[in-house]
Order: C-alpha cells, then structure tokens, then sequence
C-alpha cells in the first residue's frame, strides 16, 4: 500500500493516483450517500417511540465507527455494511482492529516474522492480519466483478480509472486490494475517533460547546444546509474544536517509522546510518509546551488569530503562534507520506459534527465515566478531562456514553 512503500518512485506513483482519486471534482461524487448516511446516523441517536425528552445513552465510540464504516462502504465500495441498521456486519470492525494491530506489532518488531514467533505467541493479532487481507481481498474482487461496464461513482472506480500522468498506468489488481484495505481502516476508524474525541471534550467544556452550538445554530437555518460547501467550511470555531480534539487524542498516536535510506541522515546533530527507523509519535508531538502551552487543555481558542487586549475576554492568538501550532500538528502525517484522504475527511467530520450540533441538545448520561482517565489507571491516564486511547496504530477506546434529546427552542443561553 501507498503508505508502507519505502521505494520513492514506487510511493510517488501510487500517491499520484490516490490524489487523482480523491481530488476535489471526485469528492462531489461521494456527497450523496455520504449524507444519506449521516440522516440515518442521527435518527439512530434517539429512541424510536420514545416521549420527548434525553434518550437511552449511546455510546459514542460504537455509533461513530458504525457511521463511518458504512460511510466508507459506500464511499470505496458502493456497497454499504449497514452496520447502524443491522448487527450482522459490525464484526467487521473487530477484523479490521485486530489486522491493522497486527501490522503495527510486525512493523516494529519485523524480528517476530523472520523468527516464525507470530504464530506462537501473537496468534490471534496474526489471525487478525490474514483475515484483514482476506476482507480486502474479497472486497476488491466483489467491486471488480459489479464493474461490468457499468458508471459507478466511488472510490474504487476513481482507483480504477486513474492513470498516473507520468508512467501512463493505474494500479494492478494487487496493488488495488492493498489500497482497499488502507482506505477500509485510515478513512473509517480515524475519522470515527476524531468525531467521539471532539464530542468528548466538547462534553466536559461546557463553555466551548455552547461557543460551538451557538455558531453552528447562528449559521445554518435548517439541518439540510449542512453539507460540504463554503457555508461549512467556514465554521471556524467548529474546525478549531476538530483539530483540537485531534491534536489531544490523534488517531494515530504513535510513531509512523521511516527507515534511513542511502546515505543515512543527520536529525537534530545526530546522525542515523541507512537501515535504521525513525521516528516521533504524534501524542507526544502534540503534547510540546514549546508549541502548544497548556498541553493537556481543551483549548480550540488557540487556533484562531484573536487580537485580545483591553475589552475582550479572550486571550490575544497571534499568526505566529497559530503558526507555530500547525507546524507541530500532524493527525494526517506530513510530507510526502501525508493523507490524501484529508479532505474527503474533514468534509465528512464537519457534517457530521455540524448536524449532531444543529438538531440535539447532548449530555453525558449522569454517573458515566467512560473515556475519562480515572485514579485506579497509570499515572499518565489520571486526567478526567482527557480521552483515553490506545495505541494499536488506530486508536482504541471506548465511550463517551451520551443521551441525546430533539433540539430545544433555546441555544443554551446565547
């Protein structure tokens, strides 16, 4: 797959079509069934039949990864997994968490491969790995056969139709399974985790999420307004809180290793001989009071260029410091091994996220602590204020757990 190819012309060639893939034009083509299943995925928050009033709480970590998935479906496949409408599927997600931690384990430890010990002592992450191929695999050769001549928008046909403008060719078919697998597990699990994290802290700072639901409710006159397009994309309060929650609890929170090439390479006076693997992981990247002060705070304010001073409560954010901020801020990687995909992924987040917004009012279900760091963890997990994931090169948790009831007449005050 694009992401894991060392070789420079070969990653170039395979980033050339995902980008031809995921261009602006193409994003169009997704919009569709990307908001027909959002409508479904707001219909499920609130109990069928029940009075006016908070609903049985949901936990967010399950609802947003069966969203996206079935999102991504549609989207890759245009085959939906139904996950929000049927429990049948929802297995799926177990595979895929188990194949990619696979892959993760083995990339670092290459050394468990060579001495046969996955099969021993990591059986069930190895199982994991082959039946996420599999997946891919079945995937792929399902959407080959529904070809046929046929006009389908998605994903997969912009991968099968995208020549690279300077070789002349697309992908094989091989290279085609590799690529559904990434696009299966990078456009669906991380997106789901930067939506629950949002909501998260959103949920335990009640001041920025009547600042939130007050520019959404301001913005939009009716919930149908809220789609890709200029009017959402400038939500920049709504945009701060997603990269805040990104930054705080990225979905990919480790190290991305890159190996040394020929030649080897000096990084901050210290010089690493070709073959060796680097790297700095995301959380504690995103974590450096030298670019974000008060590290461990909700704060989306830093984001924004705010002037302060005398008469304004907020606190003055200069371009330098935003600045600064981005130049350490990277959820979707950076460079040449960046996310093709993150367009296509912010549209779909600030949907989803302006549409919750707009039509409920939410709250924590009373008594619930899931997702918070707690006393009885690690001493780094002690936080409450603090999503807790772990690292499995996606991100696992679990919670928040939130009731949802029909928008009241008030906006909170504002």
């Amino acid at each position: 797959m694009s992401m894991t190819t060392i070789d420079k012309k070969k990653h170039a060639f395979k980033r050339r079509i995902d980008a031809e893939a995921l261009s602006s034009s193409a994003l169009k083509n997704y919009e569709a069934q990307t908001l027909n299943n959002v409508r479904t995925f707001c219909r499920h928050l609130l109990d069928e039949g029940a009075p006016e009033g908070w609903n049985e709480a949901r936990d967010l970590t399950k609802w947003t990864s069966y969203v996206m998935s079935d999102i991504m479906g549609d989207n890759t496949f245009s085959r939906n997994w139904n996950m929000m409408e049927s429990e049948d599927n929802r297995a799926i997600l177990d595979v895929l968490a188990k194949g990619v931690a696979g892959l993760h384990m083995t990339g670092h430890m290459p050394g468990i491969l060579k001495l046969k010990l996955d099969k021993v002592i990591f059986r069930k992450l190895t199982e994991g790995t082959y039946q996420y191929h599999a997946l891919s695999k079945s995937q792929t050769e399902w959407r080959l056969k529904q070809q046929n001549g046929k006009t389908t928008k998605d994903l997969f046909a912009a991968l099968l139709e995208a020549r690279d403008p300077e070789l002349g060719r697309g992908f094989t078919q091989e290279e085609m399974i590799a690529e559904a697998g990434l696009l299966m597990i990078a456009g669906s699990s991380t997106s789901a985790s930067a939506i629950t994290a949002t909501l998260f802290y959103c949920l335990h700072y009640p001041p920025t999420f009547e600042r939130l639901q007050h520019e959404i409710r301001t913005m939009f006159n009716e919930v149908e307004e809220i789609r890709p397009g200029p009017k959402l994309s400038s939500c920049q309060y709504l945009r701060a809180c997603l990269d805040e929650a990104m930054r705080l609890s990225p979905g990919v929170a480790g190290m991305i290793p890159r190996e040394v090439l020929q030649g080897g390479i000096t990084i901050d006076d210290t010089y690493f001989p070709a073959g060796y693997d680097v790297g700095v992981p995301n959380y504690a990247l995103h974590h450096n009071e030298t670019y974000f002060p008060e590290p461990f705070v909700f704060k989306p304010e830093r984001w924004i260029i705010t002037e302060g001073g005398s008469g304004c409560s907020m606190p003055a954010v200069s371009a330098t410091d935003v600045s600064l901020a981005f130049s350490a801020f990277a959820p979707f990687s950076k460079g040449e091994s960046s996310c093709v995909g993150m367009s296509l992924a912010y549209q779909t987040m600030s949907t989803i996220l302006g549409r919750l917004f707009f039509l409920f009012d939410m709250r924590l279900q009373p008594g619930s602590t899931a997702g918070e760091g707690h006393p009885e963890l690690c001493k780094d997990r002690r936080r409450k204020e603090e999503f807790q994931c772990w690292d499995k090169f996606v991100a696992i948790h679990e919670g928040p757990m939130v009731q949802f009831k029909r928008r009241g007449s008030g906006l909170g005050g504002l």
